[in-house]
């Protein structure tokens, strides 16, 4: 089993919580481009899709700089 010291302990958890904020925000992205209608060119989605979900992520984001 490998031991780690104190210092890889806290930049391997700091690594973790980067990427766990950025798995979460991409799911808010995702739901939030499919509430958008298909029928908008894909820049136009996007752009209503990334305004909408803006709220929700800047929340998320500081909930888990907090926790």
């Amino acid at each position: 089993m490998t031991s780690f010291n104190k210092g890889e302990f806290i930049l391997l958890s700091f690594v973790l919580c980067v990427f766990g904020n950025a798995i979460d925000d991409m799911f808010v992205h995702i739901a939030a481009l499919e509430a958008q209608p298909e029928d908008l060119p894909v820049s136009e989605r996007m752009g209503r899709a990334i305004g909408s979900a803006g709220v929700s992520i800047t929340l998320t984001s500081l909930t888990d700089m907090f926790a």
